[in-house]
């Protein structure tokens, strides 16, 4: 059928700190931030939003964004513990 997309599935990312610094994770659009320690291991996950779209992953130098959508509400785990956000500081 012309126009017809199936939903997506849950959608689940997994990033792993193999580094010796931590890395920031942002995770949108309504942000929030998470740090990952070296050896730490972030999964995070949600349904896909209204839109249908999956997860886009953007790469910076010492920070990764991940954006989830704006009617979707993301779930993160580090280490296999639900996380909370960090306030941000600056």
């Amino acid at each position: 059928m012309f126009g017809y997309r199936r939903k997506l599935p849950e959608q689940r990312q997994c990033f792993e700190n193999n580094g010796e610094a931590p890395v920031e994770i942002w995770i949108e659009m309504i942000p929030r931030r998470y740090i990952l320690q070296p050896g730490d291991k972030m999964e995070v996950w949600a349904d896909p939003p209204p839109t249908n779209e999956g997860f886009t992953t953007i790469f910076h130098a010492d920070s990764i964004q991940v954006y989830a959508g704006w009617d979707c509400d993301p779930r993160v785990s580090i280490n296999g513990v639900p996380a909370e956000d960090i306030a941000q500081t600056d």
